[in-house]
């Protein structure tokens, strides 16, 4: 966001409501992101469940089961 990159590099000069702005919309966006990687975790390690599930089955069928 270039209103973004204008009030993070001159900080100093912006008023209070100006830099409290940013903070809440930086807040959000970390929020967003964050959920996002959650859901992204959750989301790959049920694959690789599912994966290595499937997997084993494969082994004892090839009599390959440790």
């Amino acid at each position: 966001n270039l209103n973004m990159e204008k009030t993070l590099k001159n900080y100093k000069e912006k008023a209070n409501k100006e830099i409290l702005e940013e903070m809440a919309s930086l807040k959000e966006e970390f929020d967003k992101t964050k959920s996002l990687i959650f859901n992204l975790t959750h989301h790959l390690d049920s694959v690789e469940d599912e994966y290595n599930k499937l997997n084993n089955e494969i082994k004892t069928r090839k009599g390959d089961a440790k």
